[in-house]
């Protein structure tokens, strides 16, 4: 089963018309604790310009995550406490957040259980 995975991934990937018809969305990285809030700032910026100026539509995980840790957590290293695991891997919440985010880039809604 393996190799038929890797057999129709290889074709797939090797045929770049396919990537020619399909609508993608950037997903800019989110805030981490390997990154100072500054530094993150300065990051985010310059990939938004480079997609804004390539009209490579995108989400930002950062709104993705300050939205789930709500309106009452508002600094950068409280946000990171309350949706990231070890400050790098997104709780669940987050990432579901984030996928029904993606999703309704393309006008698709999902219910997503806890």
């Amino acid at each position: 089963m393996h190799s038929h995975l890797l057999t129709v991934l290889t074709k797939f990937c090797v045929n770049t018309a396919a990537y020619d018809n399909m609508e993608r969305v950037y997903i800019i990285p989110g805030y981490n604790k390997k990154l100072t809030q500054t530094d993150f700032q300065q990051f985010e910026q310059k990939i938004q310009q480079q997609l804004d100026a390539d009209k490579i539509p995108y989400i930002k995980l950062s709104h993705v995550m300050t939205t789930v840790a709500g309106d009452t957590i508002t600094s950068y290293d409280k946000v990171i406490e309350d949706v990231l695991t070890y400050g790098i891997h997104l709780h669940v919440q987050t990432g579901q957040k984030l996928l029904q985010t993606a999703l309704s880039h393309y006008n698709i809604t999902c219910e997503l259980r806890q």
